[in-house]
């Protein structure tokens, strides 16, 4: 593709005036995608249509699309390549980079966080405990450029909003010193995703086979022998596959006791991990119920945010006119109404989230409810208030929307 080309082309020009030393890297791509912002020369068309019809296209990275859906080389230089990346779906996990470059969004719009890892124990090479940590958050619009930094100088997410996102990416082909490409999983892990061990892997492939099978008794036998004689990795690895396949708490509980023997520490960092996790996947199943571009960017912001003023924040930014905190109530209001929280929220239920979002004191609250439902007879009101109140800042959804 002729624009292709020539951001190739200049690419090489700067990389080779810096004698190709990968550290200026990101230097080297922000500067191409400024001077050749790729939403001023094609378009989501443009680069469909080119991929579907050209007679011959670069050398095809990463033909089992897992970081892209599909990725798309569209230029193969020196020690490095362009690609698009298409998403459908706004998923992938906390992660760092074991190359470097930069990334300009073409197409869509998206969420991007940057956070820190402080490590408290490396378990193995593939496997560290820790604390996640989110520093920043910001929303990108089609035209805007980040830079890529290899290894754990930038661990980030980037969920996209839209259906589809596009985003050129220009990368070195792999930085050895920056190895291993580690996923987080918030609040406590970070483990290598693509240092697979074929006998972890084809154990754990097995254990899902017996639970998607219905075999619970043969797998619950077989995991405990597991859990109690193999390493951490291979722990950490089982149970990450097969936690969230069992709705029984106690089968849970009994599971992670049972690997607790063995790994106390690992089991202690992965079960808050393992919740998260669960609690991230049911709220992506959620949003892909929505068509509400609104609801969507709103449990966007629940999926991959743990923290209030950050939402707020971003709620502020997208919606300059709105009330982030009368908008956050409007959508829960209308999640329920669709049916999708498990339960309805009544008016006493949403008036309550609004209290506690803009900080009322539990006399303030009670006064409140006094005057708003007057008629309604309330004999135990401070009891109930109470209940209430603590019932839903221990919401599953709502956690984050709470945590200062």
């Amino acid at each position: 593709m002729q624009f292709f080309q020539k951001l190739g082309s200049l690419v090489t020009r700067l990389w080779k005036e810096r004698n190709y030393n990968e550290e200026d890297f990101p230097d080297v791509a922000s500067r191409g995608l400024s001077e050749l912002p790729p939403d001023q020369h094609i378009s989501l068309w443009d680069v469909t249509k080119w991929g579907l019809t050209a007679e011959q296209l670069p050398f095809q990275i990463d033909l089992a699309a897992k970081f892209g859906q599909p990725p798309l080389t569209v230029y193969s230089g020196r020690d490095f390549r362009i690609e698009v990346l298409f998403w459908v779906e706004g998923t992938p996990a906390i992660h760092q980079h074991g190359f470097s470059g930069a990334f300009h969004v073409l197409h869509g719009s998206s969420l991007q966080s940057l956070w820190g890892f402080e490590t408290t124990e490396q378990l193995a090479t593939r496997l560290a405990l820790g604390r996640v940590s989110l520093k920043k958050a910001e929303l990108l619009r089609k035209g805007d450029s980040r830079p890529i930094l290899a290894g754990n100088q930038m661990i980030h997410s980037t969920f996209h909003l839209d259906r589809p996102s596009l985003t050129v990416v220009v990368r070195t082909l792999g930085e050895a010193n920056k190895q291993p490409q580690y996923t987080y999983l918030p609040p406590t892990i970070a483990y290598d995703p693509f240092g697979i061990v074929p006998s972890v892997e084809r154990r754990t492939q097995l254990l899902r086979m017996l639970l998607i099978s219905g075999k619970r008794a043969e797998y619950n036998e077989i995991v405990r022998h597991i859990l109690g004689t193999e390493d951490a990795y291979s722990v950490f690895q089982f149970l990450l596959s097969t936690f969230g396949m069992m709705e029984d708490e106690d089968e849970r509980h009994n599971l992670l006791l049972a690997a607790r023997l063995k790994h106390p520490k690992l089991i202690e960092a992965l079960r808050p991990a393992l919740l998260q996790t669960e609690r991230r996947k049911k709220i992506i199943q959620i949003r892909a119920r929505v068509s509400n571009s609104d609801l969507q960017f709103f449990l966007a912001l629940l999926g991959n945010l743990p923290e209030r003023p950050t939402i707020l924040s971003l709620i502020q930014q997208r919606y300059p006119s709105r009330d982030p905190i009368i908008a956050i109530v409007t959508w829960v209001r209308e999640l329920s109404e669709l049916g999708l929280l498990g339960v309805r929220f009544s008016e006493p239920w949403l008036y309550m989230l609004q209290c506690l979002l803009i900080k009322r004191s539990e006399r303030e609250i009670q006064e409140a409810f006094r005057d708003r439902f007057a008629t309604h007879q309330t004999p135990n009101l401070e009891a109930g208030l109470s209940e209430l109140s603590s019932g839903l800042q221990d919401s599953w959804l709502l956690q984050p929307v709470f945590r200062n």
